[in-house]
């Protein structure tokens, strides 16, 4: 009997060509893995060099961990870091901040007291724990003399102006023969009590741990009875605030007004304006 079927040589060819390559179906696999590898960790270290770049950009300040009264001290354990983008720096105006992004200065906030009650997230801010420090400034004026606020424009310093620094006082007048406003000297050699509403201590200033402000409408400065009544006057008759320059403090010359008071020229042009009725 003849067999018209297929050899066994021939049905093992046919059962081979059935199967599937798994050998190979292994590989691509193991290859779309390693990729997905390779695509997962370069996802990773391109979102840690944008939180690297944003952290780099941006500026340190500190919240209360959790609600606190007044009197409590403040430890290292009640304060957690933050970061914030340097656009919006403004919106935490005299906020306790660390333009270096340092934890140096948990030091000058831990170990204080406070002076009133604080919520859970709530900023640090200076006037949590310095009553002592500015809203008793009045202790820190030497007898016989006044503390006056003078409206200034900021933006005009070359750096952060704290308490303690020596500046110079100009400011903005329309003089009679001139149709722009004349920028004159006020007073010069001048030590700012407070910037802002803050103030600090003469420990602070002796330690060099002095804190960082940074917008500020007005500065303090101590002056003679007679002269916060002139400044007051001057202030009515600006065509704009105060500017201030700084100055090294060992530098105590003054080369555009002969005297420690205020400008005479000034003086003299006010009361020419008072005169003329202005």
């Amino acid at each position: 009997m003849v067999n018209y079927g297929t050899t066994q040589p021939e049905q093992a060819n046919i059962q081979s060509r059935k199967q599937p390559n798994t050998q190979g179906s292994t590989k691509l696999v193991m290859i779309a893995v390693v990729i997905a590898l390779c695509v997962t960790v370069l996802n990773f270290m391109y979102i840690q060099s944008q939180k690297n770049n944003s952290l780099q950009s941006s500026i340190i300040f500190y919240r209360f961990k959790h609600s606190m009264k007044a009197g409590s001290t403040i430890d290292r354990d009640d304060l957690e870091i933050s970061h914030i983008s340097e656009i919006y720096r403004n919106s935490i105006p005299e906020a306790y901040i660390d333009d270096y992004g340092k934890e140096d200065s948990l030091e000058l906030i831990t170990n204080q007291p406070l002076t009133q009650d604080v919520r859970e997230n709530s900023i640090v801010f200076f006037d949590h724990f310095t009553e002592t420090n500015y809203d008793r400034i009045d202790k820190k004026i030497r007898s016989g003399y006044r503390l006056i606020a003078l409206p200034v424009n900021y933006k005009t310093l070359p750096g952060i102006l704290r308490p303690g620094m020596f500046v110079d006082i100009e400011a903005p007048f329309m003089v009679p023969g001139h149709s722009m406003a004349q920028v004159m000297p006020v007073m010069e050699y001048v030590k700012v009590v407070a910037v802002g509403k803050n103030s600090i201590s003469d420990e602070a200033i002796a330690s060099h741990k002095l804190p960082r402000i940074g917008n500020f409408s007005t500065i303090s400065i101590e002056v003679t009875p007679e002269q916060a009544t002139q400044l007051s006057s001057i202030q009515k008759l600006t065509v704009g605030d105060f500017e201030i320059h700084l100055r090294p403090p060992a530098d105590s010359d003054r080369p555009k007004i002969n005297d420690s008071g205020i400008n005479p020229n000034v003086m003299n042009l006010i009361g020419r304006t008072i005169q003329s009725g202005r």
